[in-house]
């Protein structure tokens, strides 16, 4: 526990050091900040053995810090749950003069604008994946489904379906091209593919 404080102490120290650059250099106006993490890690917070990540779906191993600094824009505290997903559409939008609707290209949402207070997200593992809604989590295992509670794993979740598997897959896989091929059959990384996709955002 004291080396993972101690990491945290010295990375806020680096960052400390980095936004006195910006700020003593005059680039602090001009510059976005971005600080997060792809995952939390868990000291057995629940009691049940859990220890690092990726092993459950709880705020012990997914809740991150989300600090962006947007130069021009007031400071704004969100106390809904964000996603990483929210960070394309929040530049997008702020920043690169794209006018189309997020659902267009994303299934984040603008952090800039309103963010809704409950909306279902997926969240994936190296073997798994799961749903979150509020406090609850559904769990899709190679062995079967699982319920529980966001904070404590513990506690049986109770409010999603297993309905809303398909609904929300079908969501998430809406811009998955399989086998890496484009719209025409080529690589989806071909630059007649990107010019496509680049103006269809409105680039």
């Amino acid at each position: 526990m004291n080396d993972y404080r101690n990491s945290i102490f010295f990375d806020d120290d680096l960052v400390g050091r980095i936004i006195d650059r910006l700020d003593t250099t005059g680039l602090m106006d001009n510059t976005i900040v971005i600080i997060t993490s792809d995952h939390a890690e868990e000291f057995n917070d629940n009691g049940e053995d859990y220890w690092g990540h990726g092993s459950n779906f709880t705020i012990w191993q997914t809740q991150v810090p989300m600090i962006i600094y947007l130069p021009g824009h007031e400071s704004r505290l969100i106390t809904a749950r964000t996603s990483h997903l929210d960070i394309v559409p929040t530049l997008l939008h702020g920043y690169f003069g794209v006018t189309n609707q997020v659902s267009d290209y994303s299934d984040g949402v603008d952090l800039a604008g309103k963010v809704p207070l409950i909306r279902p997200m997926v969240q994936a593992s190296y073997y798994n994946y799961a749903i979150t809604m509020g406090d609850d989590v559904l769990v899709a295992q190679p062995w079967g489904l699982k319920q529980y509670n966001i904070k404590d794993i513990t506690q049986p979740g109770g409010t999603l379906s297993d309905r809303l598997l398909p609904q929300v897959m079908k969501e998430v896989t809406r811009f998955y091209i399989p086998n890496g091929k484009g719209p025409s059959g080529g690589n989806s990384c071909s630059s007649q593919s990107s010019a496509r996709e680049e103006k269809r955002i409105g680039l």
